[in-house]
């Protein structure tokens, strides 16, 4: 990958970079706040921060991202099977909301298996519930 002035990025200094810019708990730091971290003057992070480079840091960051809200789900359901009911009612929440974005992608079948697994999660949240109360 080349850096906005045609040169050869530096691994060690491309990969810090991704480090901190894929990581949400370095949002908001100014490209010299980076810098100090990396420990690298300003324009060189300004040098590396091309089009491609901002496409690299955007894809891996979905992905730690998605793997964050996996975990977070995880702990969300086993904290309903428990007997959690707010946990239960947000489990059913985002049901619907990823639903509606998954029948985008999905065949017949699919949702039919779906819609099967989500009536399933649904019996389980009414049965915690129901124990709760």
């Amino acid at each position: 990958m080349l850096t906005k002035t045609g040169s050869k990025m530096n691994r060690k200094i491309k990969q810090e970079l991704i480090t901190i810019l894929t990581n949400p708990e370095h949002d908001g730091l100014s490209q010299k706040e980076i810098a100090e971290k990396v420990g690298v003057c300003r324009e060189t992070v300004y040098r590396y921060l091309t089009a491609e480079f901002w496409a690299e840091v955007r894809r891996l960051r979905l992905e730690v991202i998605s793997k964050s809200l996996a975990m977070v789900d995880r702990a969300l359901f086993e904290k309903a099977a428990k007997g959690d009911v707010q946990a239960a009612k947000l489990i059913y929440s985002r049901w619907d909301t990823e639903v509606e974005q998954i029948e985008k992608f999905l065949s017949y079948e699919q949702l039919e298996r779906l819609n099967e697994e989500i009536a399933d999660v649904q019996k389980q949240i009414t049965e915690i519930e129901d124990t709760a109360a």
